[in-house]
């Protein structure tokens, strides 16, 4: 059901696969570059909606001349879930590479956490760690709203520094347009 306009809504959001899925026809067409590289859409990051659960895909941008539906999952049957005008519906990640591939050729070998004393000890470190900074916490010894930022400021239990290209906030390009195209406003 929608509350205005139904049938202009009813040409972007369909139930075309059923079982309470919610597909919404997005006007996009992206295209990536270099050839392999892929798109991943998914929910909104840190955004949730009752009872509306984002669907992910992986979309082969490097090629594709159509646009691209983004699904949802509706939860519990006949309990209404509200999309309100402006609220984002999903987001593209951008992937160099073609992710699926590379997972496919990946060496992936399971072993026991002591078998790798050095990441072992890192652990143990920063397991204890966590453990003690909590009981601070329930003792009000530290502020309830403190955290150990060892991540964050890009360093292990033990003090060693991340690798040079450690992130902890992507900065998205700046939408170019094309000569002949507006911004929206």
């Amino acid at each position: 059901m929608f509350d205005s306009e139904p049938e202009l809504w009813k040409q972007w959001i369909n139930n075309q696969f059923g079982a309470g899925i919610i597909t919404w026809n997005t006007p996009f067409l992206f295209r990536t570059k270099p050839q392999g590289s892929r798109l991943l859409i998914c929910g909104p990051a840190n955004h949730f909606k009752a009872n509306a659960h984002p669907l992910t895909a992986l979309i082969e941008s490097d090629w594709m001349t159509m646009s691209f539906t983004m699904n949802y999952k509706l939860m519990i049957p006949n309990f209404p879930v509200r999309f309100e005008v402006g609220e984002p519906l999903f987001q593209a990640i951008p992937l160099a590479s073609n992710t699926c591939a590379d997972l496919e050729t990946a060496t992936v070998t399971y072993q026991k956490l002591e078998e790798d004393p050095e990441v072992n000890h890192s652990y143990r470190e920063w397991d204890e760690g966590r453990r003690r900074f909590h009981q601070q916490k329930a003792k009000g010894e530290v502020k309830a709203d403190d955290w150990q930022k060892d991540y964050f400021q890009g360093r292990d239990a033990i003090g060693r520094e991340a690798p040079s290209d450690h992130m902890t906030k992507v900065r998205p390009p700046r939408i170019q347009f094309s000569p002949t195209t507006k911004a929206p406003q």
